[in-house]
């Protein structure tokens, strides 16, 4: 092998080396796809997030102002000639339910009840694996 020979090869071999690899390219696209990808679900779940936080938000204030607007015409029933006395039990049967709801749901969102939904139709169904492998 001649010198310029040599040469001619190691010229080829440095630009080989300095012309990006079609294939290297190719996958440092396709990571970066990937990445946008991931992040673009990620940004849908979060859009789906805040729209279901806002249907919630806008459910509980409808849900309030109809309930606010229940109790007044409870009050204006209880405080009128024509039906005094008439709906002192119901109201009263009516607020104290509504409160005892109102403090169940209180607990249970304090006590982390609402965080793992999930987890209980799993455990009723190895409850019920278990009961018929013992045969009962």
């Amino acid at each position: 092998m001649t010198e310029s020979n040599r040469t001619a090869d190691t010229a080829a071999a440095t630009a080989a080396d300095a012309a990006p690899d079609k294939g290297s390219s190719q996958r440092r696209f396709q990571k970066l796809a990937n990445a946008l990808r991931v992040r673009g679900d990620a940004l849908e779940g979060l859009r789906e997030k805040r729209a279901l936080w806002l249907m919630m938000i806008l459910g509980i204030i409808f849900s309030g102002v109809a309930f606010s607007y229940k109790i007044a015409e409870f009050v204006a029933a209880l405080s009128s000639e024509d039906a005094k006395g008439f709906a002192d039990v119901p109201v009263t049967t009516y607020f104290f339910v509504a409160a005892g709801w109102l403090f169940i749901m209180f607990w249970c969102f304090i006590t982390g009840r609402f965080s793992d939904t999930e987890s209980a139709k799993y455990d009723m169904l190895r409850m019920e694996e278990e009961y018929e492998r013992q045969g009962q």
